[in-house]
């Protein structure tokens, strides 16, 4: 596994490889990645359907940029770590458990959604339908 040290070039390279694979014309989550980018992937509490979202989204609209995506990263793995002891839950929440996204928190739209997926991304249990960001 790539030294925990130098996890954030990692991360920048296999994000620049997904993005020459979807400018390739691969655009399915499954299978994205390989068997190490995934464990080297697991290893800082992200997974393949979100690193496979940020790179589809930075492709089709120019975000998240590589930045946005290790600051998110480093803010999981830093959990993950200090937290959780490095230990996943192994749990996920269900979409609908979310709130809606017309919930308002003191008059502004979406935001108990956005509270609620910002915690359940740094726990690692956000589901795979969903996108933090």
């Amino acid at each position: 596994m790539t030294n925990q040290l130098n996890w954030p070039e990692t991360l920048r390279e296999i994000f620049d490889r997904g993005t020459e694979r979807y400018r390739d014309g691969k655009h399915e989550a499954k299978g994205f990645f390989t068997e190490d980018e995934n464990a080297f992937l697991a290893s800082i509490g992200c997974n393949e359907q979100e690193m496979f979202d940020f790179v589809e989204d930075h492709f089709n609209h120019g975000e998240p940029s590589f930045e946005s995506v290790l600051l998110i990263q480093a803010a999981r793995r830093d959990y993950l770590y200090s937290v959780q002891n490095g230990q996943s839950t192994g749990k996920a929440q269900t979409a609908d458990s979310f709130p809606a996204k017309s919930d308002q928190l003191q008059g502004i739209a979406w935001l108990p959604r956005i509270i609620a997926k910002a915690r359940a991304k740094r726990r690692g249990e956000l589901p795979p339908q969903l996108m933090y960001g």
